[in-house]
């Protein structure tokens, strides 16, 4: 079955946000031009990890299209080491966003609108572990640390910009095969290559790429029914040990997969994705499309952005508050509004902003339950969320146009409800936790641990 095939025939017709122009934030003034964001086409990476010489390194090659002069914009949390602009070697800086609220890389030469061929290498970021005679590798990633998309990893786009792309890699020197789990399709596999290709619709937030040498993880393999008729292929993984009965586990968190998926469906419709993937890391929770690693605490909670976040998807991190809020409101068993005083910036914030607000959760909760009462008499919010999930699922959304999807949907005026409990600063109660329960903070150690 071809499933990129099939998940593409998923995504029309859209009916709530428009499909176009680039959801990007504004461009700015630098060196005399400006620095631009670009709608990046395609991305092929071809990553190598020399198992000998314990090196990981990689090469990638852009199209790009630049929608007016100046100055492209992209980020690398670790500078490459060579980039080359359509065959000629272009040098770099990083840069602050204009009020300070995070960080890009700019190429150093001022460009004519127009396409471009954009290839850079240098060594892959992250953890990455050398034993069981292969490498433990994976791209974790975060929505609430600035720049803690695939731009930790690899040269990437950002969150508005959607492209195909693919992962071309090579195990030098590999005498034990290695698994991959990854929300893309397998093209290639043999010893020492693989190929993936992802979906075009994939951001720098939805990629999810794990990879062991075989034999060590444990694994759990099933299918779901999903109301549309397709069989959804689930696969549940762990690394074994000595505090967990690993096939008891994995069962358990099957049958909580598939439980989890007819209660979301029976509300939303169908799941939006070809598979569903799950690494029971014991901790940690973080969604891609049709991926997570998390906790089994966390499960339910993670399977829900399979909805919202990854199927209904933000643009950017003022948008990315709606999910987080209708995710925890589920959590508590959609809870209904009661007394509700004061409001948060979960949408205000700077055009920049590449994390959710912090208060989306607890205080972002509360608010989508007084918002489901506010909407009782036109029959609540879950009709418009189910809208929003079948009708517009992959299309980047800004949080403007939610709001104007959602007055549209009722034939109601929002404005006013939204601008006062979603864009005020600093009155939120009761919010001033650092983490979320099922997103808290992870160390370097932990990474590596869940390798």
């Amino acid at each position: 079955m071809n499933h990129l095939m099939l998940i593409l025939a998923l995504i029309f017709p859209l009916a709530l946000f428009a499909q176009s122009p680039l959801k990007a934030p504004p461009a700015f003034a630098y060196q005399g031009s400006q620095a631009v964001f670009g709608d990046f086409l395609s991305a092929t990476y071809q990553l190598r990890y020399d198992i000998p010489q314990r090196k990981a390194t990689y090469q990638v090659h852009f199209k790009v299209a630049l929608p007016r002069p100046g100055h492209l914009l992209f980020d690398a949390r670790t500078a490459p080491q060579r980039i080359r602009l359509n065959g000629e070697s272009v040098s770099e800086s990083l840069l602050r966003a204009p009020d300070g609220a995070t960080s890009f890389r700019v190429l150093e030469k001022a460009l004519p609108a127009g396409d471009y061929e954009l290839e850079m290498e240098g060594a892959i970021a992250g953890p990455v572990e050398w034993h069981n005679g292969g490498v433990h590798a994976a791209f974790w990633m975060s929505d609430l640390t600035d720049r803690a998309f695939l731009e930790q990893y690899l040269p990437a786009s950002f969150e508005y910009d959607q492209l195909a792309m693919r992962f071309e890699l090579t195990f030098a020197g590999a005498q034990r095969e290695q698994t991959i789990y990854s929300n893309g399709v397998l093209l290639e596999r043999s010893l020492q290559r693989q190929v993936i290709e992802f979906p075009p619709y994939f951001t720098a937030s939805s990629l999810y790429f794990h990879t062991a040498p075989s034999g060590v993880m444990a694994e759990k393999r099933g299918e779901y029914l999903s109301v549309d008729g397709r069989v959804i292929p689930l696969l549940i993984y762990l690394k074994p040990s000595f505090a967990v009965r690993s096939e008891a586990q994995l069962e358990k968190l099957l049958q909580q997969s598939r439980a989890t998926l007819a209660e979301l469906e029976a509300a939303y419709g169908p799941y939006p994705h070809p598979a569903l993937l799950v690494y029971n890391a014991g901790s940690g929770g973080m969604e891609y499309c049709g991926a997570t690693i998390t906790s089994e605490r966390a499960l339910g909670h993670e399977i829900t952005h399979f909805f919202f976040a990854r199927g209904a998807m933000p643009a950017n991190g003022n948008a990315g508050w709606f999910d987080e809020a209708v995710a925890s409101w589920r959590d508590s068993a959609y809870p209904p509004g009661g007394r509700f005083e004061g409001g948060a910036n979960l949408a205000g914030r700077s055009p920049y902003a590449r994390t959710t607000a912090r208060e989306s959760y607890a205080y972002g909760a509360q608010f989508i339950a007084n918002l489901n009462t506010h909407l009782a008499p036109h029959g609540g919010l879950v009709p418009f969320l189910r809208a929003l999930v079948q009708e517009s699922r992959f299309v980047p959304y800004e949080a403007f146009e939610l709001v104007a999807a959602m007055e549209r949907f009722y034939g109601v005026s929002l404005q006013e409800y939204f601008q006062r409990h979603t864009l005020r600063t600093g009155s939120a109660r009761g919010n001033k936790h650092a983490d979320h329960e099922h997103h808290p903070k992870v160390s370097a150690q932990q990474l590596r641990d869940w390798l």
